[in-house]
Order: structure tokens, then C-alpha cells, then sequence
């Protein structure tokens, strides 16, 4: 009989970095946390790879580089985990293992973040230098390995000036680029760059993409310049005013491109409308099975209208059966935790309430400044996990139905 595929050692190793993390920050790096719930409700977004705002706790080079490992591992756990059960869903898992995926995920992660570390060691501003060059290596690391995994810059604020980014159009383009490839994902990455499938094209300029990549690249390229173009005309007389031409588009890329699990703004006081936007994006500016997760509703859509319009491929069929999945999946989790903080939190207020709960559902930002109950910190906790773990979810329901 053929065994059932689990997802219980991903799981386990999901919660094993939560608590090794909880119990560093407590025993080691002693972070003053108002209760034990706020201090468990920090590591769950630290290894959610949720961008984390309000005060980061520690400025110690060493925490900084252990935060940095476990966002790592984070970012290799959860890329790890999607390529496989992509793998499986294709029927390439008879071939791949875990350890292929694994793999394959640290080579991409490396390379990329590797390149992403000496633009960066080039275009940090130059006044870091004077304190420290170490202090220069830390930002430029921190960048790098943030932007891939869209972790959020979580401790920027202690290793530079917040305003550093805003008025460095380069920091910029590079963290545009970190965070493109991290919502592209590693199969794509993969399918794109790799000098096999290179000469596999060359070979034969006939040879199609999969649909993963289509989806992750046409979808994210028109959320990009729609977004953005969209960003640009209404904040172009309000928070881009001082900006030339070059400098707003740039920004506007950036606020788009990165929206979806960067979590780092660089543009103060933005109309409604842009807010808007920017909300929207989140929904819709990663790739699948990526680290900024999901299977959008513009994806969604996309994939129906392609499914009425041609004979469906296995592919196609198991996308579909994931949309399908992950829209009941998302419907519930976020009905259920949204309930629960509407019941808990008395500070809870419609509609800003609902954009909280995005915000930790679509594991874009979280506020480590906010004194909360224990039940709220529950509530906000288990919306983190509930959507960090939808995709994954999702996925998995498809791959055992496919089985049976």
C-alpha cells in the first residue's frame, strides 16, 4: 500500500524554530516583553517571516545575526516545502525527494542572496563605513537575506538611519530586485536562470514555460505596472511632490513590489486611494509558491478564464483544485480569527480592525509596540499561522486527494 504523503516533520521543524526562538530571546537576549502571549505572538511572526514593526528589542550585532539565521532557515523551511509538494503535484516527487528540494532551494537562496549582498555592500550609504565596516557587512547581509525571504526589515532601524532607504534610489533597486525573485519563488528561479533549461531553450526556441512561471510573471509584471502607474498618479502633487520624475517612479515600483511581505514604507502620508492600492497589491504581488505566498485572486481568476478557454493540463487541473481549497480554506481561518479578535479586543474598531487582520493574515506586518490581552495576542497569533500555513494547506488537501 502506498504510503500517504505528511507534512508532520514540516510542521514540526515550523514549531521548533518558534520555540528555539522564543526561548533565545528570553534566555539569552532577555527582550522585555509586557507578557509571556507577547513574547510567543514575536516569534511567531519572526519565523512567519512577517515584517516587524515598532521597536525591534535589541541592537546586539549577535542577536541581529541570530535573527538573521532563523529568518534564513525560515525562508528555506517554507521554499523547501512548496517546491517539493509542487514536485509531488506534477508527479516529479516519484524522481525528487525532500533532500532534492532542500537542495535546490539552498543553491537558488544562495546565489541569489549572494548577489544581492555585493550590490548591496556597494551601494549602502557611505556613511555606515565611517562607523564600521562589520556594521556595513551586517546591513548589507541584512538586506539581502530580508528581501529574498520578504521577512520585513525588522532591524533596519538599529543598523541604520530609517531615512537612509528613503533617499537612497539605489538601496531601492536592489531591494526591488530582492523582493522580486523572493515572490518569484525557487521553481521559477529555477526554470528561468538555470543553465540547463538556458541551453534547453537555445536548443529549441519553442519550449514553454510552465504555468507556475506564466502565472508568477505575467500576473506580478501587470500588478506591477498597473499598482504603480496607478501609485504615481495619485500621490504625484502629494507624498511624491519633491521627487523628480525618475525618483517618483522608482518609489512607486518599490512601494508596489514590495508591499506584499517586505512591510517597509518609505512614503508618509499617502492618500486613501494609494492606501487602496497598496492593499490590493498585497493581495496580488507574489508568485504562488513563493515565500510572499499564495495563490492570489488575480491568479485565480487568470487561471479559471485559461481552464474555459483550452484543455486543461495536470497542471492546470491541480492549480485549480488548490484555488478552490485555498478560497474555502481562506474564507473560514480568516472568519474564524477575525471573530476572535473582534471578541477579545476592546480596542477593536470596523474597518481598521479588518486591515489589521490582513495585515497578519496576508503575513505582511506586525506591531510588536501594541499591549494587547493574552486572548488578543492568541487571536493575532493563530491569524499569522493560519495564513502562513493557508498555501501550504491548500496544497496539501489537493495532493492527498489527488492520491486517493
Amino acid at each position: 500500500m502506498k504510503k500517504p504523503v505528511s507534512i508532520f516533520g514540516f510542521l514540526m521543524i515550523y514549531i521548533g524554530l518558534i520555540v528555539l526562538y522564543h526561548l533565545s530571546i528570553n534566555l539569552i537576549f532577555y527582550f522585555e516583553f509586557t507578557s509571556l502571549s507577547a513574547s510567543i505572538l514575536h516569534s511567531i511572526a519572526r519565523v512567519s517571516l512577517v515584517g516587524i514593526g515598532g521597536n525591534s528589542h535589541s541592537s546586539s550585532p549577535f542577536f541581529i545575526h541570530f535573527s538573521l539565521v532563523i529568518t534564513q532557515l525560515s525562508g528555506l523551511l517554507w521554499l523547501t516545502t512548496l517546491l517539493w509538494i509542487y514536485w509531488k503535484l506534477l508527479d516529479k516527487g516519484k524522481k525528487k525527494s525532500t533532500k532534492d528540494a532542500l537542495l535546490l532551494t539552498i543553491k537558488v537562496s544562495l546565489i541569489c542572496e549572494a548577489g544581492l549582498l555585493i550590490f548591496f555592500l556597494y551601494s549602502v550609504p557611505i556613511e555606515l563605513v565611517e562607523h564600521s565596516f562589520q556594521q556595513k557587512i551586517l546591513v548589507a547581509l541584512n538586506l539581502s537575506i530580508t528581501s529574498f525571504n520578504n521577512a520585513g526589515l525588522s532591524d533596519i532601524s538599529q543598523l541604520m538611519l530609517p531615512d537612509s532607504i528613503q533617499s537612497s534610489f539605489i538601496l531601492q533597486l536592489g531591494i526591488i530586485g530582492g523582493s522580486t525573485l523572493g515572490n518569484l519563488g525557487i521553481f521559477v528561479i529555477d526554470e528561468l536562470f538555470a543553465p540547463r533549461n538556458l541551453r534547453k531553450r537555445l536548443a529549441n526556441t519553442e519550449t514553454d514555460w510552465s504555468l507556475i512561471t506564466k502565472i508568477s510573471i505575467f500576473v506580478f509584471a501587470a500588478v506591477l505596472f498597473i499598482s504603480s502607474g496607478l501609485f504615481f498618479f495619485y500621490e504625484q502633487n502629494n507624498a511624491l511632490e519633491s521627487k523628480n520624475l525618475i525618483e517618483s517612479i522608482i518609489t512607486s515600483v518599490y512601494e508596489v513590489s514590495t508591499s506584499r511581505g517586505f512591510g517597509y514604507s518609505i512614503t508618509n502620508g499617502v492618500n486613501q486611494l494609494s492606501e487602496l492600492i497598496l492593499l490590493l497589491s498585497r493581495m496580488v504581488a507574489a508568485g504562488p509558491f513563493s515565500t510572499g505566498g499564495g495563490l492570489t485572486l488575480i491568479t485565480i481568476l487568470w487561471v479559471y478564464s485559461f481552464l474555459s478557454k483550452r484543455e486543461a493540463s495536470n497542471e492546470l487541473i491541480q492549480v485549480n483544485h488548490i484555488a478552490k481549497n485555498l478560497i474555502v480554506y481562506g474564507i473560514i481561518a480568516f472568519g474564524i480569527f477575525t471573530s476572535m479578535r473582534y471578541a477579545t479586543d476592546e480596542s477593536a474598531k470596523y474597518p481598521g480592525i479588518l486591515y489589521d487582520q490582513w495585515m497578519l493574515f496576508s503575513t505582511n506586518t506586525y506591531n510588536s509596540s501594541q499591549e494587547s490581552s493574552w486572548l488578543v495576542d492568541m487571536a493575532k497569533g493563530l491569524t499569522i499561522i493560519s495564513g502562513r500555513l493557508g498555501f501550504v494547506v491548500a496544497c496539501y488537501l489537493t495532493l492527498r486527494k489527488k492520491e486517493n
